[in-house]
C-alpha cells in the first residue's frame, strides 16, 4: 500500500465519504471521484478501512462525530445551568454531564478567619472558549469556504443574428 492509499483509508473513516478523502488524501480534486471510485473497489484497501474502524472503536478512540458533538457541547454550554436557583455552584455530581464537558478548569479555596477557622469556600469555574469551538465547527462545515468563494458575474452574450437574442453565462437564452 502506497502512502497516499493508506491516507486515503484514514481520510475515508472520517466522513465515509470517498471523493473528499481521496482530495484529502492529496489526489488530483479533478479526478477525485474516479480514483476513490478505483481505490474502494480494491480489496486490500476495504480491508485497511475496516481494520482502521475496528482499532477506533476497540481502542475507544474519539470518532469525529464524538468531537463533533463535543464542540457543540462547549458552543452550548450556559453557566447558569451549573448553579442552584440561590446562585451556589451544585455538587460536580450533579452538574449533567454535558456541562461537566464543557468546563475547563474548577478552583475551590477554604476562606479561613485569622485563626485559621474555615469560613466558606470560593469556587471559580472556567468553561472552555466558545468562539474557539464555533471555528472549528465552522471550518469543519466549510463554513468560511462558502464565504471566500468569488462570485461569478452574470456576463451577457450577444450572438451574431443581429442582437436579436442573447446568451447568459450559463448558456441560456435571454
Amino acid at each position: 500500500m502506497t502512502a497516499k492509499e493508506n491516507q486515503f483509508c484514514i481520510e475515508f473513516i472520517v466522513d465515509n465519504n470517498g471523493t473528499q478523502a481521496a482530495a484529502r488524501a492529496g489526489y488530483s480534486k479533478k479526478t477525485a471521484r474516479q480514483i476513490a471510485t478505483k481505490l474502494l473497489s480494491k480489496v486490500y484497501i476495504q480491508d485497511e478501512i475496516a481494520r482502521l474502524k475496528e482499532e477506533i472503536n476497540s481502542k475507544k478512540i474519539a470518532d469525529i462525530t464524538e468531537v463533533l458533538e463535543g464542540l457543540t457541547k462547549i458552543v452550548r454550554f450556559d453557566k447558569k445551568e451549573i448553579y442552584d436557583e440561590n446562585g451556589k455552584l451544585l455538587s460536580i455530581h450533579k452538574i449533567p454531564n454535558d456541562h461537566r464537558f464543557a468546563i475547563q478548569q474548577l478552583e475551590s479555596e477554604e476562606i479561613k478567619d485569622r485563626y485559621g477557622n474555615i469560613e466558606g469556600c470560593s469556587k471559580k469555574v472556567k468553561g472552555y472558549s466558545k468562539l474557539d469551538a464555533m471555528e472549528k465547527l465552522l471550518k469543519y462545515h466549510g463554513g468560511y469556504e462558502k464565504d471566500n468563494q468569488q462570485k461569478t458575474p452574470d456576463v451577457l452574450y450577444i450572438l451574431p443574428d443581429n442582437g436579436r437574442s442573447a446568451v447568459n453565462s450559463d448558456g441560456e437564452k435571454d
